[in-house]
């Protein structure tokens, strides 16, 4: 008879065995809970972690034109408002409603360093130059946005070509600098059927480390579907 073996037929080894996962399961349940505390724990009482995590991570509301067939989706901390811009019928502008972090000092309100703004109907493919229809998405990228803006992109600006969800896009960020600040604009389009939409972001360079993944979603949440006909 082993006498090492206890009589239910388990050695020590295997006891101890069983024990270690037990604590580890244990341990890990425990830290787990742990940082579920101090989650919350600084989730209430430092603004300024509240204001990155919600930054990362924002909850967001869904707006929706029927008319011309669009809808985005934007934070929870944002604000838009409809506008008619070089006699564009819908150009909407997108901008943060809170200060920067909550609950501090800072009086300029977010609207005058970051906004976001976006023409659904900004072209159809009909208007443009026969010799810019046949060529790249960033050809036409450079044409509407001289069209709009009256002036060409600098030489320094990063290009690329991508999908905005299921839609062929382009964009082109590049820098600018006034009155001591420097800016970080990033220009993009979009093709959807017929038409391309033209969506236009400017924020504080300082800012934009941060922002720009609340811009990515928003721009990445664009979905276009048929204008509902309007009855009378």
């Amino acid at each position: 008879m082993n006498l090492e073996q206890s009589p239910s037929g388990f050695n020590s080894t295997s006891s101890q065995s069983f024990l270690h996962r037990r604590w580890r399961r244990i341990s890990v349940l425990g830290l787990l809970i742990l940082g579920i505390v101090t989650l919350y724990f600084l989730s209430n009482r430092l603004p300024s972690f509240q204001y990155w995590y919600s930054a990362l991570f924002p909850p967001t509301v869904q707006y929706q034109n029927t008319s011309i067939g669009f809808s985005v989706q934007y934070p929870l901390t944002w604000g838009y408002e409809e506008q008619k811009m070089n006699s564009v019928p819908y150009a909407f502008k997108f901008a943060p409603t809170q200060r920067w972090p909550p609950g501090s000092s800072i009086s300029i309100p977010q609207q005058n360093f970051i906004w976001l703004i976006i023409f659904p109907n900004s072209m159809p493919t009909s208007d443009l130059p026969a010799n810019i229809k046949s060529t790249s998405m960033l050809d036409v990228l450079n044409y509407m946005n001289e069209k709009y803006s009256g002036e060409a992109f600098p030489s320094d600006a990063q290009s690329r070509m991508f999908q905005l969800g299921n839609y062929p896009a382009a964009s082109k960020l590049y820098k600018v600098t006034s009155d001591g600040n420097t800016w970080i604009i990033n220009i993009t389009i979009a093709l959807h059927k017929d038409r391309y939409s033209y969506f236009m972001s400017i924020c504080l360079q300082e800012y934009w480390m941060i922002y720009k993944y609340q811009i990515n979603a928003i721009l990445n949440s664009v979905n276009y579907s048929d204008p509902s006909k309007q009855s009378g």
